[in-house]
């Protein structure tokens, strides 16, 4: 129950909610016509680096997955602006021994507003639909990394929905 209850809180902090996992789907098209990605990876804490997770390898495996998926990964600038950012963000909280966790990957893109096309702002119009995950804490950093592959495929599936290949 107490681990239910901290997954709970973390998915809570991260701002997840049920009707912004619903969105997902019904935004493929907002991928149609990009032609490739930046990735951004939220930087780690401490606490999450002393868990043996680390911004550099889950950027190497996020550009890994998406390369071999035939997904175009641009440059890396200092944070998602202009170009189509791919970000990544975790979360975790320890929790006796063990370490609750959530993980979230959203596509931010430029967009401009309909009534004053000179206002744009970064927006994200897509997101996989999220993982909590509750791992002893010699294993959360492998768990993460698995959840956040599972996010990316999440990712992949619906660029190559909406990008088809000709």
């Amino acid at each position: 129950m107490r681990r239910l209850a901290a997954a709970m809180v973390v998915a809570l902090c991260s701002g997840y909610t049920v009707a912004g996992a619903a969105q997902g789907a019904r935004n493929i098209a907002s991928l149609a016509g990009i032609e490739g990605v930046e990735i951004f990876v939220e930087q780690m804490s401490p606490a999450q680096e002393a868990l043996g997770l680390s911004e550099r390898v889950i950027r190497a495996d996020v550009e890994l997955q998406l390369r071999r998926a035939a997904v175009h990964v641009l440059s890396q600038v200092d944070q998602c602006g202009v170009l189509p950012c791919l970000y990544v963000h975790v979360t975790t909280t320890p929790a006796q021994g063990a370490t609750a966790s959530f993980v979230h990957v959203g596509l931010q893109q430029l967009v401009s507003l309909s009534r004053d096309t000179s206002v744009s702002l970064s927006v994200e119009t897509w997101h996989a639909l999220g993982r909590i995950g509750m791992a002893p804490s010699s294993q959360t950093a492998e768990r993460v990394r698995d959840a956040v592959r599972n996010e990316v495929d999440q990712f992949i599936t619906a660029y190559l929905d909406a990008n088809p290949r000709r």
